[in-house]
Order: C-alpha cells, then sequence, then structure tokens
C-alpha cells in the first residue's frame, strides 16, 4: 500500500506538468494527495514501534503542525508573489 501511494504520487506529481488551469491542478493535486495519504497508516504503525505512545503523537502533532505552518508560508509567498507581479 505504501509503495503504490508513492509511486501514484510521483505519477500524480509528474501529472501537473500536463496542466495549465486551476481545476486541471485541483484535479492533480486532490489526486496526489489522497496517494500521499495512503503512507500515512503504515507510517505511523512503523513509528508507534519505535516510541511510545507519548512520544508518538507528540511527533504525530508537531509534524502535521510544522506542515501547516510551512504550506501557511507557502501561501503567504505566493500571494506575495502575485500582487508584486
Amino acid at each position: 500500500m505504501f509503495l503504490l501511494g508513492l509511486f501514484g504520487s510521483v505519477c500524480a506529481t509528474v501529472g501537473f506538468t500536463f496542466f495549465s488551469d486551476i481545476p486541471g491542478f485541483t484535479v492533480m493535486w486532490s489526486i496526489n494527495r489522497f496517494l500521499q495519504s495512503m503512507g500515512w497508516g503504515a507510517l505511523v504503525k512503523i513509528t508507534s514501534n519505535w516510541f511510545s505512545a507519548k512520544v508518538s503523537f507528540f511527533l504525530s502533532f508537531f509534524f502535521s503542525s510544522l506542515q501547516h505552518q510551512i504550506s501557511k508560508k507557502l501561501r503567504n509567498m505566493e500571494e506575495s508573489w502575485e500582487l508584486c507581479h
């Protein structure tokens, strides 16, 4: 399941290059996110064997928060870029 999601995500990322409009990007982004989520369960299962429940919860919260913060910063940079050009 993990490898299927990994390779599918690579294909979806390459698929972005075939679209130049918002609906195409939205479809490819949705497919990419779905395929990336296929690896989450396996990743949590593997890390739960290495860390205690408290540490696993903290790491999950930390990385999801980190992902949110990074995507927020990238959106802000993109909006700034669009305003300048």
